[in-house]
């Protein structure tokens, strides 16, 4: 099977990531996947799961878990969404000896598009034959690249999955699983027309990855996150380990290139250092950490050297990537009004005296007025632009009118934006391209390509 075909049979699947998700309504639902996984013979029963949920740093966390996992000899599938550039980034094998064969140019282990096309072919008449019997069965893009996935990991036989959800958590694909830990990053407003609009709506449906007896390491909430999540916990009764409570952090030096810090495990001290920049990305070190951690109590034991070599060698692109300087450009997936936020802190603590220039593109179902007002604290020129994906947002003039003092342009091109931005920014200007991981995929490309 090539690569088209491969993609021609993924697109034939209804796809939430390329419309809006307010489309999806009543569509989601758990017992779609599970009736498939059963056709299947449940290959997510075949391996142990760490399951992460929230509203923001999870790719990063199960990245930070994976890195480390490999380095304590396992061999370690990593589902996570969405893509940069290529839907096989999404499926990640780390711990196999051909690794780097198998390869693309961000994630080079990655399942290739001859495996990926093989799996197809293999269960191909079992997608089809659960097509045809009712169009309330079809599934979507992501219940069938989250099936492939629990084949793919099965079929190499990992000794750990760690599975990011793609949205929510209680309906989410992803929920199939049996984890044997899960993680909650933190919670914040997004998806009201699917999650609900309050945090504790949302806090409901993340924390509903929680299984009986299972241990839970969570991030730092809102406080009606924390109330919804603590009573999940004890309701099933899992263990419930707390960032600032039970695990602790403190950041330390940080550079345009790394940071150190330090963190107080479950079962250890660590002293660290991390090429994700950023207190954030501190954080979901830690809460991956403690998901390891909590392994322990299944008789797997991780070496504070496997933690310290995972943490140091893991790279997720678009987190506050350098990538160049003279001036800097930094590429940042922030989407949220939060994640925003915390990229001003890393932006000030890390170039603390340069004029920032922000080229902005976000989704539509984005919360762009909470966005803007983040951006706008930060920004001395903005560029609005927008990535070639279906659910990219135009700019309306009510939302350039939030930024009287700041210097506007429309530029919706992504390279003419870069380049407008290269003629007139200082060597010592940071150049930040921001809202949306398309957005930040798309410049990634352009910019590898220019320098």
């Amino acid at each position: 099977m090539t690569s088209f075909d491969v993609h021609h049979f993924l697109d034939s699947f209804i796809n939430f990531e390329i419309q809006s998700k307010a489309d999806a309504g009543t569509f989601f639902q758990l017992k779609r996947i599970e009736e498939f996984c059963a056709r299947l013979g449940d290959p997510q029963k075949k391996f142990t799961c760490i399951h992460v949920a929230g509203s923001k740093g999870k790719g990063t966390t199960c990245a930070f878990v994976a890195h480390i996992l490999e380095k304590a000899g396992y061999k370690v599938g990593l589902y996570t969404s969405p893509h940069l550039k290529d839907v096989n980034e999404r499926i990640r094998i780390f711990g196999r000896p051909d690794t780097r064969q198998r390869t693309n140019d961000i994630f080079p282990n990655s399942i290739s598009r001859e495996d990926l096309g093989h799996l197809i072919n293999k269960y191909r008449h079992v997608f089809e034959t659960f097509r045809k019997e009712s169009p309330q069965k079809a599934l979507t893009y992501f219940e069938a690249l989250t099936a492939l996935a629990f084949l793919y990991f099965k079929q190499e036989a990992v000794d750990f999955a760690v599975l990011e959800t793609g949205l929510g958590g209680r309906l989410d694909a992803t929920n199939v699983v049996a984890p044997f830990v899960c993680g909650l990053t933190p919670i914040s407003m997004e998806h009201t027309a699917v999650l609900g609009d309050t945090i504790a709506k949302i806090a409901f449906e993340k924390a509903s990855i929680i299984k009986p007896n299972t241990p839970v390491v969570v991030a730092p909430q809102p406080k009606e996150a924390q109330i919804v999540i603590e009573g999940k916990a004890r309701t099933l009764n899992a263990k419930l380990y707390c960032l600032g409570k039970d695990i602790l952090f403190e950041c330390g030096p940080t550079s345009p290139l790394a940071q150190e810090f330090s963190v107080h495990g479950l079962n250890a001290q660590y002293r660290l250092q991390s090429r994700l920049l950023g207190r954030h990305q501190v954080a979901n070190a830690a809460l991956a950490i403690g998901l390891v951690e909590c392994l322990s109590q299944k008789e797997c034991y991780i070496a504070p050297q496997a933690i310290e070599e995972g943490i140091k060698e893991t790279f997720w692109p678009c987190r506050f990537e350098v990538v160049t300087k003279e001036p800097w450009i930094v590429l940042d997936a922030a989407h949220t009004p939060d994640s925003m936020r915390s990229l001003h802190q890393t932006v000030r603590q890390i170039f603390p005296d340069s004029k920032v220039i922000v080229i902005l593109g976000t989704s539509s179902d984005k919360d762009i007025n909470g966005i803007c007002q983040a951006v706008k604290d930060m920004a001395a020129d903005i560029i609005f632009s927008r990535a070639h994906h279906p659910r990219a947002y135009f700019f309306e003039d009510t939302i350039k009118g939030m930024f009287k003092d700041i210097p506007v342009e429309d530029i919706p091109e992504v390279s003419q934006a870069i380049d407008k931005v290269l003629t007139r920014a200082q060597k010592n200007d940071v150049i930040l391209i921001a809202g949306s991981v398309f957005l930040a995929a798309e410049a990634r490309d352009i910019i590898k390509q220019k320098f």
